[in-house]
């Protein structure tokens, strides 16, 4: 099985960035646990900020099949996360109050990206993620707006046995960015939808899901303590 695209440099960065150099792959099998006969027949590629159907907003499944639903709901939500990051990225505000705002959007991110609809194994397709000079360019930019709030200790593997480490805020949102936006582009393609789905399962569930996970339990507690609670 061939993942890379020769004119798609991009998946080679799928390997751990800082702070998740003992991170685990799991095999393809755990990518494919709940294989079912897609329906995507309804996505339409779309030409407004990459989402697949134009004219669709959350809560409007009329007409849509669930698979091409979560598709759609998937997109939106990686739309609002990348949007917020690239503003994240340009700005000179709090970077406290603005990490604690990115907390639902993450949230929202992981529920749609782990509701995609299995597609079956997919020979052709090169797994979604932004060239290394491009992700590299995110972190950099990332890590001067995070800036004290970055580091944050972390256990990778809850069910292994290697001890706490420590996680990088602006790795983290780096990495999913680098994940997520080139596949925006890729389902406003005709003819790509269903591999660019099997790619973003296939890098959710090998590689940005665990920076994800990892960015939202971080900002959970940054916002659980601005809420008055104890951390």
């Amino acid at each position: 099985m061939s993942l890379a695209d020769p004119a798609d440099p991009a998946d080679r960065s799928q390997g751990a960035g800082p702070g998740r150099a003992n991170e685990r792959s799991p095999t393809l099998g755990a990518v494919r646990d709940r294989r079912r006969p897609p329906n995507l027949s309804g996505i339409l590629p779309g030409e407004a900020l990459g989402f697949p159907i134009p004219g669709w907003w959350p809560g409007r499944h009329k007409g849509l099949s669930p698979d091409e639903a979560s598709v759609a709901e998937f997109s939106v939500a990686a739309w609002r996360f990348c949007a917020a990051v690239e503003a994240l990225m340009a700005s000179n505000g709090s970077e406290r109050s603005e990490l604690i705002a990115l907390h639902p959007t993450l949230a929202t991110l992981y529920a749609t990206a782990a509701n995609l609809p299995d597609v079956g194994e997919n020979e052709d397709v090169s797994i979604p993620f932004l060239p290394y000079g491009e992700r590299d360019d995110v972190l950099r930019r990332l890590a001067r707006r995070v800036g004290r709030f970055d580091d944050y200790r972390e256990v990778f593997d809850p069910w292994g046995e290697q001890e706490p480490d420590r996680g990088s805020l602006a790795d983290d949102l780096s990495d999913v960015y680098a994940g997520v936006k080139p596949a925006l582009v890729r389902l406003g393609q005709a003819g790509r939808v269903e591999a660019t789905v099997w790619g973003l399962r296939f890098g959710f569930f090998s590689h940005w899901g665990e920076h994800l996970v990892g960015a939202l339990r971080a900002l959970y507690f940054l916002a659980r303590e601005d809420d008055g609670e104890e951390s």
